[in-house]
């Protein structure tokens, strides 16, 4: 699908791709901006043959509650759900191996975020769940090395995450003002924490595994 295919139909509420479930389908990509400001789209199922949705696809689909993402996807652009402000939750097959910058920031519905077993993922770039204030809980893949700058930014309902023991890098403002938070353990490997955790009101336990690597704890 180009980019900017479907752009700003604003009265398009249903999309069907035909074998979607199968593998018949010839459909690799979603470019930018495909399906931008289809206000009124709230379903979709992706079909099994594309591997990258592009950068703002799905930007402001604001009543879309549910997206089927399928086995053979291997990246989440930038901005690809960006405001869906109806998104209540989203499994991320283990084929992805990054999810980019604000990919689903602003998606204030969203409560749950489920990674299949056996996860590709090794990066979720920065301000990717920005602004998530239901996000209650999360749990990371064990093949993540780096959560960027802002990933969690203001999540306000986060009151639990593991952080895996194979991250190397946790961005500035990663958990800023995630004021549900209450404990956190620092990976052995994490060399350099800055600002991460500023303004995590009820954090009161942090700790660090045996051997860390943690060379500076920066400014605030």
């Amino acid at each position: 699908i180009e980019n900017e295919a479907f752009m700003k139909c604003i009265s398009l509420n249903k999309v069907t791709f035909e074998n979607s479930t199968s593998s018949s389908s010839f459909l690799v990509e979603i470019g930018s901006n495909a399906f931008n400001e289809c206000i009124e789209l709230d379903e979709l199922i992706i079909p099994s043959s594309v591997a990258c949705i592009g950068s703002r696809a799905f930007y402001d689909c604001k009543y879309l509650k549910k997206i089927k993402l399928p086995s053979s996807l291997q990246e989440i652009k930038s901005e690809s759900f960006l405001n869906c402000k109806s998104l209540e939750s989203i499994i991320i097959p283990s084929s992805v191996t990054m999810i980019g910058a604000n990919a689903f920031q602003d998606c204030m519905s969203l409560n749950e975020v489920i990674f299949e077993t056996s996860s590709s993922l090794t990066k979720i770039d920065r301000g990717a769940f920005k602004d998530c204030k239901f996000l209650k809980q999360i749990i990371l893949p064990s093949s993540l090395s780096i959560i960027e700058q802002e990933v969690f930014y203001e999540c306000f309902s986060l009151a639990h995450i593991n952080i895996p023991s194979s991250v190397t890098q946790i961005g500035i403002l990663a958990f800023y003002c995630c004021i549900k938070l209450t404990e956190i353990s620092i990976p052995s490997s994490v060399k350099i924490i800055n600002s991460a955790f500023a303004q995590c009101e009820k954090l009161e336990r942090v700790s660090f595994e045996k051997d860390s690597s943690m060379t500076k704890i920066g400014n605030h």
